[in-house]
C-alpha cells in the first residue's frame, strides 16, 4: 500500500532509486514499498520541481545560470582590466571592489535575456547560456531578475537550464510539474503515459490501469477512464 504522504514518483521511486544510488536505508526508508527497482548505467536522479529558488535577492537569473562569472572572467581579460590590475572577482557584484557603493552592485533592470543575446553575441558561452533559456520560453526575464520573486513554472525552467549544460548521459530527470488552476482531467488528457492508482482509502495503492490516455479510456476497471472516454 502507498500511504497518503507517500506519492508514487516523489516518495518512493524518486526517493528510493535516490537511496540505492547512495547505498543507503533505515528506519523511513522508502524501500519497504519497493519489491524491486532496476537502475543500470544511472548515477544520479535529479528532481525538477517549482518550488521557489532560494530566499536571497541577490540570486538573480544571471548568476542562477553562470552566465555572471562568465562576464566577470572576460571584463577582466579585456585590455582595460589587465592594464588595471583587475582580477574576475573585483567585478562581483557581492564583494567586488568595483561595484557602486550606493546600489551595493544591483544596478538596474534594462536588459532582457533576448536582448542580451545580441549583446553577447561574440562571448560563445555567455551567448549558448542565454540561448538556453530563451530555448526554455524564458527570453522575456531580465538577468536581473531577482530568483526568489520567479513563478513556480519560471523557477522550474531555470532549474532545467542549469542543468542542460552539464553531461546527462547517467542521469534521470523527475519532473514535478506544477498544476495549480489546471483541471485535473486535462492534464491527464494530455499525458503521454497514466498510472491510475486506487481505489481509494485504505484499500488505495494499487495500480488499476496504465497506458496512454485512449488505452485508461478503454479499461473498464478504471474510473478515471470512465471519464477520460466522455
Amino acid at each position: 500500500p502507498v500511504t497518503e504522504d507517500m506519492t508514487l514518483i516523489i516518495r518512493i521511486i524518486l526517493r528510493t532509486g535516490t537511496e540505492r544510488l547512495r547505498r543507503v536505508s533505515g528506519a523511513g526508508s522508502a524501500r519497504a514499498y519497493v519489491l524491486s527497482l532496476e537502475a543500470e548505467g544511472i548515477r544520479q536522479i535529479k528532481l525538477i520541481d517549482a518550488t521557489p529558488i532560494g530566499i536571497n535577492v541577490r540570486s538573480t537569473v544571471a548568476t542562477y545560470a553562470n552566465v555572471h562569472d562568465e562576464l566577470r572572467k572576460i571584463y577582466a581579460r579585456t585590455p582595460d582590466g589587465k592594464k588595471a590590475g583587475y582580477k574576475a572577482g573585483d567585478f562581483s557584484y557581492n564583494t567586488g571592489k568595483l561595484r557602486c557603493p550606493l546600489c551595493d552592485g544591483t544596478g538596474v533592470i534594462s536588459l532582457d535575456v533576448s536582448q542580451a543575446i545580441e549583446v553577447c553575441r561574440d562571448m560563445k558561452i555567455v551567448r549558448k547560456r542565454l540561448e538556453v533559456l530563451k530555448e526554455l520560453g524564458l527570453g522575456y526575464l531580465t538577468l536581473r531578475e531577482e530568483t526568489p520573486s520567479l513563478s513556480g513554472g519560471e523557477a522550474q525552467r531555470l532549474k532545467l537550464a542549469s542543468e542542460m549544460r552539464k553531461g546527462q548521459s547517467d542521469s534521470v530527470f523527475v519532473f514535478d510539474e506544477p498544476t495549480i488552476g489546471l483541471h485535473p482531467l486535462d492534464v491527464i488528457r494530455n499525458g503521454d503515459y497514466i498510472i491510475d492508482m486506487g481505489p481509494g482509502g485504505e484499500e488505495g495503492g494499487r495500480i488499476i490501469a496504465s497506458g496512454t490516455p485512449d488505452e485508461v479510456a478503454r479499461d473498464e476497471k478504471s474510473i478515471t477512464g470512465r471519464y477520460l472516454a466522455i
